[in-house]
């Protein structure tokens, strides 16, 4: 079974345990532990960096780049 590294954290249990945390390792099944690699989930242990925090920026929601237009009146028939 391949070792390899968490670089990010992942919510709930496998096989009714936490997973670990970031810097952590565990022992996976290679298909396990290669879709998690492929996922930039975690590093094999020969190859693990340091782990970095994961930084996020906010992106602005639609309504903070374009104000709700005000309501325009219906234009009125000429006579």
């Amino acid at each position: 079974m391949p070792k390899v590294t968490m670089t990010r954290q992942i919510s709930g249990t496998r096989n009714g345990q936490h997973w670990p945390k970031p810097g952590d390792s565990i022992d996976l099944s290679a298909a396990e532990a290669e879709g998690l690699v492929s996922l930039g989930m975690a590093t094999r242990n020969d190859e693990a960096p340091t782990p970095r925090p994961e930084t996020r920026t906010a992106e602005p929601t639609r309504s903070a780049v374009h104000p709700p237009r005000k309501p325009t009146k219906p234009a009125t028939a000429r006579k």
